[in-house]
């Protein structure tokens, strides 16, 4: 039998060492949507050194409207209100740090891994405070009954007034269009509005008999990343990274947020960047940070301003 084996270390097994790859793979990130462009519009008159907060000011509609008048009355008079909101900017940021050592000795460099990492970070932190933005709508639809017999509850407080007990449908899609636009709520591109939901979110409607049609015959482009359809007027996306998808009471899945023009703003006084730092200890030691000073905030509030251009489906 031979003596110079690979079974032992001692007699061969040391002549061999397991192989590194050169590939690097990284973990995979969530779905992230409400940044995309057009969903949050920046204030272009804001910038560094513009204080931490920018105020904006919104007109009302006449508060009365025009009627007929008679020959010798005179011409009524009205006006408007103005309402005055704020938005706040915030620093956010994470670094990586790593040694001179691992710089000086690593098959892969530290610095390009921590690159991929921060960008990968930035993009979800940043998309779940516009998310955040977008959930602080006043009006609140839960979809209740059941499938057969579906019914709803609505509520323009900020908080549910039941418990959702069935996903949504093209039942409910129906509803919440004629809602949005009993309301006011303007179409996002003059036709249709927009509907980021949770992935569990669309299960029941998209096995829907009207959605397949529809999807069938009567899809249009897709605009957006992760968009999926269009149904009654409303373009469908999905993400994964802010809203709630889990399974609730008697199967009901899924937070969802319908969105219309001019929903939620953003003001940017310092770009989201990467920036490396002096290396200390005589260059033993390295970090990067990505950081940004930015805020977003929803438009309108309903509750002081009788408008919003957000409804959240949502239940607790």
């Amino acid at each position: 039998m031979a003596q110079q084996v690979w079974y032992r270390d001692i007699d061969g097994g040391y002549w061999g060492s397991p192989k590194l790859s050169a590939d690097l793979r990284h973990q995979a990130q969530p779905q992230m949507r409400f940044l995309q462009k057009g969903l949050v519009r920046t204030v272009t008159d804001f910038s560094k050194h513009d204080s931490d907060q920018i105020l904006f000011d919104k007109i009302s509609n006449l508060i009365s409207a025009g009627r007929v008048i008679s020959e010798t009355e005179t011409v009524p008079i009205t006006k408007t209100k103005t309402y005055r909101s704020s938005l706040t900017v915030y620093e956010r940021g994470l670094a990586v740090s790593w040694t001179g050592k691992l710089d000086l000795l690593s098959q892969f460099s530290p610095n390009e891994i921590a690159t991929i990492a921060l960008k990968n970070d930035m993009a979800k932190c940043r998309d779940k405070a516009a998310g955040a933005a977008f959930q602080t709508t006043d009006m609140i639809y839960v979809p209740t009954g059941t499938v057969g017999a579906p019914t709803f509850d609505f509520a323009t407080t900020g908080t549910p007034g039941a418990s959702a007990t069935r996903s949504i449908t093209a039942y409910d899609v129906k509803v919440i269009s004629r809602l949005m636009q009993t309301y006011n709520i303007p179409l996002w591109d003059s036709a249709n509005y927009i509907c980021i939901s949770s992935i569990n979110g669309l299960q029941d409607l998209a096995d829907d008999d009207s959605w397949v049609e529809a999807a069938q015959f009567g899809d249009p482009a897709r605009l957006f990343s992760g968009e999926i359809g269009r149904y009654w007027g409303v373009r469908f996306l999905t993400e994964n990274n802010v809203l709630n998808g889990a399974i609730g009471t008697g199967g009901a899945c899924g937070e969802m947020i319908f969105i219309g023009a001019d929903a939620v703003i953003q003001a940017v006084a310092e770009p989201p960047h990467l920036r490396l730092d002096i290396p200390s200890d005589f260059g033993r030691e390295n970090k990067m940070a990505w950081l940004s000073t930015e805020g977003f905030c929803s438009t309108w509030d309903y509750s002081t301003e009788g408008e919003t251009h957000i409804l959240r489906v949502f239940s607790l």
